[in-house]
């Protein structure tokens, strides 16, 4: 990919600079309508400097998601480091999925977009596929924890909790104007209804998930 590193990712500001524009335009107006020359254009810097660190836009892409998921994986160690309860682990890696969904909307809005990509898309499908099988066996360590210490269920579709979990969160992310409206919540903030969303989904996920992995 260009100049970034292979095996340990390595950025600049001037890279990252480049991915989170890139991103916002994939995002808004769709990747394969967002030429090279727009992103230079929108982040005022020339179209040689991208193809220097990146090569081409599939490889820009695959850099954000790259650039995105090293982080997040991260912080996610960290966080499982202090905790030993498998459910909590699961229910406090799904309250971080939702705020960081919120935080960062241009990024969860581009992997919708990533999932209906035709196949030409190489680079870009398995770079995906390695996130969602990376989420997979993260989701599956844990399962087999509770399910080892009597906490949880044997016959858990844990596939189908993935699904659950981050399509009801996506689509909250892609339908806010439509849940304000027929909520009759017009007069409130942006900010304020995501506070709302934040919490509603996160109570609405965490019986959801206690009902599907916990033992009767």
């Amino acid at each position: 990919m260009g100049n970034m590193e292979t095996e340990e990712l390595i950025l600049n500001s001037k890279q990252i600079l480049i991915m989170e524009t890139a991103e916002q335009l994939f995002a808004t107006n769709g990747y394969d309508a967002t030429s090279i020359r727009d992103i230079a254009a929108s982040g005022s810097f020339n179209s040689a400097m991208i193809s220097y660190y990146f090569g081409s836009k599939e490889q820009l892409m695959e850099g954000i998601l790259r650039y995105r998921t090293t982080v997040l994986e991260d912080v996610v160690n960290d966080l499982l480091l202090t905790l030993k309860d498998p459910l909590e682990k699961i229910l406090a890696i799904t309250d971080f999925y939702i705020e960081k969904v919120f935080q960062q909307k241009y990024f969860y809005l581009l992997l919708i977009q990533v999932q209906s990509m035709p196949e030409k898309h190489t680079l870009i499908r398995n770079s995906y596929n390695t996130i969602r099988y990376r989420n997979f066996a993260l989701l599956d360590a844990m399962i087999k924890e509770g399910q080892e210490k009597g906490q949880f269920k044997k016959d858990i579709d844990i596939a189908l909790l993935l699904f659950i979990i981050s399509g009801t969160v996506n689509n909250i992310l892609i339908n806010q104007d439509y849940y304000k409206d027929v909520n009759q919540m017009n007069h409130l903030s942006d900010l304020e209804v995501i506070v709302h969303l934040k919490e509603k989904v996160g109570i609405l996920l965490k019986e959801t998930i206690e009902g599907i992995v916990l033992r009767g």
